[in-house]
């Protein structure tokens, strides 16, 4: 398999195809989504983000890296949770949303806590209404953008393809 500099490398010249097909496939307007998607799965969501050794999409998490931490336990290096096309970033995805969403719980239980207590701490913000009608009206904006994840997932996924499979 193609060292972490190696898939950094593909992923920033492949930089240059993702733009034209996010040209194409969402016009001028989709560009940065499709192309930004692409190099947030290429140096943030990587598909060895399974593995902690090595890892340069793990350590560029810096301080947050502990997020990833049970994921690199639960999911093997390699396996189709993490290295299988459309499914990997979807359950990239879906750990990275579910961490968010369980820690704003916890922040927003915590503000409940402290307003039992008579401190006035404001519990507005988790209000999950904006959240749902944002991703109704910007539906199209986030086919985009998944489709970019998904193109910078690919290059991962062909290049560790291409030279484990080789005689």
């Amino acid at each position: 398999m193609p060292n972490a500099r190696t898939h950094d490398a593909a992923g920033v010249w492949m930089a240059i195809p993702a733009t034209a097909v996010g040209y194409w496939w969402a016009g001028y307007a989709g560009v940065s989504l499709f192309c930004g998607g692409h190099l947030l799965t290429t140096f943030l969501l990587s598909p060895d983000l399974d593995h902690t050794a090595g890892s340069y999409a793990y350590r560029r998490w810096w301080c947050l890296r502990w997020i990833w931490y049970p994921y690199c336990r639960l999911v093997a290096h390699g396996s189709w949770l993490s290295h299988w096309p459309l499914i990997g970033t979807a359950f990239r995805v879906a750990y990275l949303v579910g961490i968010v969403a369980a820690l704003a719980t916890l922040a927003w239980l915590g503000c409940l806590l402290l307003q039992q207590t008579g401190v006035g701490v404001s519990t507005a913000w988790y209000d999950w209404r904006p959240v749902v009608s944002w991703s109704r009206a910007y539906r199209s904006e986030a086919r985009v953008l998944l489709g970019g994840l998904e193109f910078g997932a690919a290059v991962h996924y062909v290049l560790d393809w291409a030279t484990t499979n080789v005689d």
